[in-house]
């Protein structure tokens, strides 16, 4: 494998002229970013269906060499040297800034884009809406197609993914997402799970090829952009991550009518779950150019017939060469709204029932205070017509400290504050041991107890 230098990209990149659909005024391009973005586009080439202008992007070098699509685009070769951004967010992130003229480049040029990404990586979640911003500033108009991580991922995997759901879904005009978690609900991925990504990969790609079937191809009922945004449009953040359900066949002879509408019923995705979170579905049939309106009138007689009754259908039907005397039929189940949160009446709380007492109630704390300064009012004034020298000494008292605590016969206080006495320990008097010797050491007295060593003041 040949180094590649700093400012150098392994694969160049030129826009296709050759591979443009539709009118100059309805040019469509579809992108594939990450290894689940180009293992969808692989399959649409593989089905013969790459008529249309296809691009794949990634950091990781081994999957765009082993990509089948013709036009690629190395992303960030000055940073990863092409070894992929190992899951670091922050890398892909600085990559996604530094390649910003890139990706604009890959978008303009176009007026409506398709984007098949897989959020589980690190590339997807950076570049994604990155890419979709540059787009958005061109007024191009874009749709993803997203696929979301298993449930079984690290937190750290699922909180990025949201995320980057969440930022899509603010600057894109539609995003269809798919459940990664279907996968281990399919048989076929019992024995080997690249059975079930292949089958992912696979719906993923023919709801592509269905998407650009509707923007660019001629028919006989023609669907709208209008038409998808209005289905898959309508969500603006992360709450819901799943929205969207495919289902795919094809037959080689337009009297198998009844098997193809069967076998596209006949989706792994397409549980008794599915169908009772699904509001809405677009269906869309290509042919060859003998497809008439009596094939798709049979088709959708036995469509009505197997879906829920007042299903909302938007049909299409679409000519393509490819397909000559075959007949393809896609469905794809979309999700609107959100399920209405049930409303819990709340009964109302009882009222605390006052407890009743037989006793007498007690009096207020106003009404003890006033009390108590009565009564020390009446004991002050007995005591200065009996013993004058009882009042004296409080008197000075009062008067040298100012003390609220001191109350004076004849002074009528409103205000009692309490104070705490200190109580002095005198250490003149030895008791028993007066006439014995003391112990010295260190020059403290140890036959007095600490208190009176340190000078303490005990508190009563």
């Amino acid at each position: 494998m040949r180094e590649i230098k700093k400012g150098e990209d392994m694969i160049e990149f030129k826009i296709d002229e050759s591979q443009s659909n539709g009118s100059p005024a309805n040019r469509l391009r579809v992108i594939g970013l990450g290894q689940a973005g180009i293992g969808a586009l692989d399959q649409i080439v593989m089905y013969g269906m790459d008529s249309y202008d296809m691009l794949v992007m990634d950091t990781d070098q081994q999957s765009i060499e082993g990509s089948v699509v013709k036009q690629r685009l190395l992303l960030g070769a000055e940073i990863t040297r092409g070894l992929g951004c190992g899951g670091d967010h922050e890398v892909a992130a600085e990559i996604a800034t530094a390649c910003s003229d890139k990706l604009t480049e890959a978008v303009s040029g176009c007026n409506h884009l398709i984007l098949s990404v897989g959020l589980g990586g690190a590339t997807a979640c950076m570049v994604a809406p990155e890419l979709v911003i540059q787009a958005s500033k061109q007024g191009i108009r874009t749709i993803v197609v997203a696929t979301m991580p298993f449930s079984f991922e690290s937190r750290r995997r699922q909180s990025m993914a949201n995320k980057s759901l969440e930022r899509l879904r603010r600057c894109a005009d539609s995003v269809l997402v798919f459940a990664n978690d279907r996968i281990t609900t399919l048989p076929q991925a019992s024995g080997n799970i690249r059975q079930g990504f292949h089958i992912i990969n696979q719906l993923a790609g023919h709801s592509i090829e269905a998407l650009a079937q509707i923007l660019s191809k001629p028919g006989l009922i023609q669907l709208s952009f209008a038409d998808v945004r209005s289905l898959y449009g309508r969500l603006t953040n992360n709450a819901i991550t799943e929205n969207c359900w495919a289902g795919w066949s094809e037959v080689s002879s337009p009297k198998e009518i009844k098997r193809l509408v069967d076998d596209a019923l006949s989706s792994p995705l397409f549980t008794e779950e599915v169908w009772s979170q699904a509001d809405h579905a677009i269906v869309c049939l290509s042919g060859g150019g003998d497809l008439s309106l009596v094939q798709v009138q049979n088709m959708l007689a036995e469509l009505q017939k197997r879906l829920p009754a007042d299903f909302p259908v938007a049909t299409g039907a679409t000519l393509e060469e490819t397909c000559k005397s075959k007949l393809r039929l896609t469905v794809l189940l979309a999700r609107t709204v959100a399920p209405a949160s049930p409303i819990v009446e709340m009964e109302p709380e009882p009222e605390p029932q006052r407890m009743v007492h037989d006793t007498v109630p007690l009096p207020s704390l106003a009404e003890l205070q006033e009390n108590a300064a009565e009564e020390t009012e009446e004991e002050y004034e007995e005591a200065a017509e009996t013993d004058e020298e009882l009042v004296a000494p409080l008197r000075g008292k009062a008067a040298a400290a100012n003390d609220a605590s001191v109350v004076i016969p004849g002074k009528k206080t409103k205000k009692y504050i309490a104070k705490q006495e200190e109580l002095q320990f005198d250490g003149s008097h030895r008791g028993r041991f007066e006439k014995s010797i003391e112990t010295i050491y260190k020059g403290e007295n140890l036959d007095q107890p600490t208190f009176r060593r340190r000078k303490l003041a005990i508190r009563l």
